[in-house]
């Protein structure tokens, strides 16, 4: 392959690979959003905040989105509830022997029954 671009192309410059260029992006994207970090946030707060007229005259407030700890707690429990539906699923198909009877307790992501 590098003949081929060197035989075609023998000014070209040689570019990474999809991944490295996607990895270089995040990391600058990182720098630049770490680096303007409390700029950025003064703007999403006057952002929600704001309210916006329509063409009817009708004004809508912005409602302001969960915080980070928020979200963060309504996926935890999104997760752990995922994580009990299947705990519960896999002890109703043992209950009904279609899971290997050999299996006395079965413990699953902290959750067990007898």
């Amino acid at each position: 392959m590098r003949v081929v671009f060197a035989k075609e192309a023998p000014k070209g410059i040689r570019v990474a690979d999809r991944f490295h260029l996607l990895q270089n992006l995040a990391e600058t994207l990182c720098q630049v959003f770490g680096t303007h970090d409390q700029a950025l946030t003064v703007i999403d707060e006057a952002y929600n905040l704001s309210s916006v007229t329509q063409t009817d005259g009708t004004v809508v407030v912005r409602v302001p989105r969960p915080s980070r700890e928020q979200q963060a707690l309504n996926s935890a429990s999104k997760s752990r509830a995922r994580r009990l539906a299947i705990c519960q699923l896999v002890w109703d198909l043992h209950h009904r022997r279609l899971i290997d009877a050999r299996i006395p307790k079965f413990e699953i992501w902290g959750v067990s029954k007898a």
